[in-house]
């Protein structure tokens, strides 16, 4: 399953739905206005950034 968060990708809020779902097999691409700090999603792969 893949899921699209549209969402500041910076917000604590973004960051523990992201890896809750990741870590429970979903893809996650996430989309946002904000910049994307690659360091908030280390370690999981299947978490991508919208471009």
């Amino acid at each position: 399953m893949k899921l699209l968060l549209l969402s500041d990708p910076n917000s604590s809020h973004t960051i523990k739905w992201a890896k809750s779902l990741a870590k429970n097999s979903i893809d996650i691409i996430i989309f946002g206005l904000g910049n994307f700090t690659v360091k908030n999603y280390e370690g999981i792969e299947n978490i991508q950034r919208s471009e």
